[in-house]
């Protein structure tokens, strides 16, 4: 996945926070860094990198984000996330940078402490992208974006626990 995730850097030509279809293209050709084999290992016998991109952009927006990749990994095992325990080091230029930096290092390390492996299967993660959990001061396109997003998250959850879990249909109730 480190090799995966490093050639999706250099191949991201925009430098943007997301992986396009030509820039995922662009990465399966740089067979020297990321070989046929690591491919193998990641995707089994998909060599499409068509599908490969279908499979990892699970939101179907065209663009393949981080949660995308994290939780394509998270199926495989992988715990993404680990790897990058050593952060870029950032410039703080004032006060407001430092109290986010502050936010920021507090949520992860609250999700490394109460988040496990159990709760994988039982959550539903929402790819609310340039949004953070302590937005408060959304604008109404934005609350919009988050409930479509909610929305979408809640039925990917629900077919795969459906696909999974094959739970019995509820008998029909009485008129």
């Amino acid at each position: 996945m480190c090799k995966f995730l490093s050639v999706l850097a250099s191949s991201n030509l925009d430098q943007n926070r997301t992986i396009s279809k030509a820039e995922l293209t662009e990465a399966f050709k740089n067979t020297t860094e990321f070989t046929t084999d690591h491919a193998k290992t990641l995707f089994g016998d998909i060599s499409d990198v068509n599908v490969v991109f279908d499979k990892l952009d699970i939101n179907d927006d065209g663009q393949i984000s981080f949660n995308e990749l994290r939780r394509f990994a998270e199926k495989k095992g992988i715990d993404i996330e680990s790897q990058f325990i050593g952060y870029d080091r950032k410039n703080i230029n004032g006060l407001a940078e430092f109290l986010d930096m502050l936010k920021e290092t507090i949520l992860i390390n609250l999700k490394r402490l109460y988040i496990t492996h159990r709760d994988i299967d039982r959550t539903v993660a929402v790819d609310v992208d340039y949004l953070s959990a302590l937005d408060f001061d959304m604008e109404e396109d934005d609350k919009v974006f988050a409930v479509k997003q909610g929305a979408v998250a809640a039925k990917r959850f629900l077919k795969h626990y459906v696909t999974k879990y094959d739970p019995p249909m509820k008998a029909d109730s009485p008129k």
